[in-house]
């Protein structure tokens, strides 16, 4: 399965560092995942294997913004 992971962002830092914020976006991406009606047609036939030509495939992907504040002592 092929995966793709991009984060990009930035943060600040008190001049004491007891203070950090940091912001980003995100994305993850997994490419060739077996489809949820094509796992459940081979666990009840008990082929796990299946025939790769038969398979459909599709991807999953996560994406959206992050935030992080932390207070360190």
């Amino acid at each position: 399965m092929t995966t793709l992971d991009l984060e990009l962002g930035g943060g600040w830092q008190s001049n004491c560092g007891h203070l950090r914020v940091t912001c980003g976006y995100m994305i993850s991406s997994w490419f060739n995942a077996v489809t949820t009606d094509q796992w459940i047609r081979a666990v009840g036939r008990g082929n796990f294997v299946g025939q790769p030509d038969s398979m459909s495939y599709d991807t999953l992907m996560f994406d959206g913004l992050t935030v992080r504040a932390e207070l360190r002592f």
